[in-house]
């Protein structure tokens, strides 16, 4: 008895893997555009924290919101750190949300390849635009995300994947781009 195999045409065949090539190259070169439209953070020596709220229309935004911040340190960062690490971010008109300490090395916070998540309460605010941490000691710090859900604009993610300099705010600051927008959508 005869078994009959079936065989794909050559030319479907041939279809098929270049349209797998296709698919493979375009995906290959989005993610490579969106590495490569990433900001990189940036060291900020003028930046000073914000206590008052400046927006024109304050008053719609309640006093007070919750924030959970996930920070992700990478796994090529120091095996955990007993740095003091310090978070601020805010949007265009200035609401801030500042929390002076969020390191632990009791608790074994910000260890290499580890994701910590912080539930922090400030002010409520529009879209984030800025976002900036403070390290302050000798053992180094290399986060590769913080990402931030907020109550009224789902989340933000800001990618760092750098290692964060001593005694010095280092970040992001798109305000002056979110500003633009906001002015050309309203």
């Amino acid at each position: 008895m005869v078994k009959r195999v079936k065989t794909v045409p050559s030319n479907h065949l041939t279809f098929f893997i270049i349209t797998l090539f296709l698919f493979f190259t375009n995906v290959v070169s989005e993610a490579q555009s969106i590495i490569i439209d990433q900001p990189t953070p940036q060291l900020n020596t003028s930046f000073n924290l914000t206590t008052t709220t400046t927006s024109p229309s304050s008053s719609s935004l309640s006093s007070s919101c919750s924030y959970r911040v996930s920070i992700k340190t990478s796994c090529s960062s120091t095996s955990f750190t007993r740095d003091r690490i310090s978070l601020a971010f805010g949007d265009f008109y200035h609401n801030e949300v500042y929390a002076a300490r969020l390191d632990n090395p009791s608790s074994r916070t910000f260890e290499r390849c580890s994701t910590d998540t912080f539930q922090i309460s400030g002010s409520c605010m529009y879209q984030i635009c800025y976002l900036y941490l403070l390290r302050t000691g000798s053992d180094g710090w290399k986060p590769e995300y913080v990402k931030i859900y907020t109550p009224n604009y789902g989340a933000v993610t800001y990618k760092f994947n750098s290692w964060v300099p001593n005694g010095v705010w280092f970040g992001f600051d798109s305000c002056t781009t979110t500003s633009a927008s906001m002015l050309s959508s309203a």
